[in-house]
């Protein structure tokens, strides 16, 4: 099917990291809808959807409709991305409908760039406007030479910890380093606790060390990807973690942000050192 380009396939939005700009539908090679010409601004009122899991959305897109003559967003809640939003935009699109802006997460950017579900936003001259953002954010908004969506916020990797616990009771300092975070699980596990409880579900915490570690997961390269999950930076996290949960060093069986009623053992913190080691007190 070939892709027709309306005003829909022009106009950026957010996401939970990033804003995305849908395509009008889904064709199988994004080129067919980057070879369209651009779409020339609109003459009178732009009324745009925004499809988001973020609660009370419309209330903040209100305050932005008070402000402006031209622009009216409206606001539709969706599933979060993975229990069913993402499903629902890219059927929208491929459908040849769907919202105009819509909430997508930084590691999915690419994923919809090559379902041709997103809009090219460097061809409307967005390099003008990416230094305005945070370095590390707007990297993952980039696909080879290509601008695909405009982050909206991140979610930085941060340690917290139980000061009662951790250092009144055990006397141990929080772990700065994964060599610090490896002896201190070890002292707290002697202890009969655990330094921290991880979703065995969640993949979100190994992305972000092998992040840390220097790994590239995917990249563009020539007229394809590069997929390598099982370079030296990846396979020293996974070894990192293979040897602490063979040692049985952290807990495994609570859910993510749950609140467990009655605990076998008392958790010291709640999540290893972050990306930029050193512990937020």
């Amino acid at each position: 099917m070939k892709p027709r380009l309306s005003r829909r396939a022009a106009l950026a939005g957010g996401g939970a990291a990033l804003a995305a700009s849908l395509a009008a539908c889904a064709p199988p090679n994004p080129g067919e809808v980057n070879a369209e010409p651009t779409i020339p601004p609109a003459d009178g009122k732009v009324h745009l959807s925004y499809w988001a899991w973020l609660k009370d959305l419309q209330k903040v897109c209100d305050v932005f409709n008070a402000s402006q003559d031209r622009i009216h967003v409206d606001a539709t809640w969706i599933p979060g991305g993975n229990t069913g939003g993402y499903a629902k935009i890219l059927s929208a699109i491929a459908a040849g409908g769907g919202p105009d802006i819509a909430q997508v997460e930084l590691r999915q950017v690419p994923e919809f760039a090559l379902a041709g579900a997103l809009v090219d936003l460097s061809r409307y001259g967005f390099e003008e406007q990416a230094s305005k953002f945070d370095p590390g954010a707007i990297s993952q908004a980039k696909v080879g030479d290509t601008y695909w969506a405009v982050p909206q916020d991140t979610g930085p990797v941060a340690t917290f910890y139980n000061r009662e616990v951790l250092e009144d009771e055990l006397g141990l300092s929080a772990p700065a380093t994964w060599d610090e975070f490896y002896e201190t699980a070890g002292i707290v596990s002697e202890a009969g606790k655990s330094l921290i409880s991880l979703d065995p579900s969640d993949g979100s915490h190994p992305i972000a060390w092998v992040m840390q570690s220097g790994a590239n997961w995917f990249r563009p390269e020539d007229d394809g990807w590069v997929v390598d999950m099982l370079g030296d930076a990846s396979m020293r996290v996974a070894e990192y973690w293979d040897k602490i949960f063979a040692e049985k060093l952290v807990g495994t069986g609570y859910g993510s942000y749950t609140t467990p009623g009655t605990p076998p053992r008392r958790t010291a913190t709640s999540s290893p050192p972050s990306a930029a080691p050193g512990p937020t007190r």
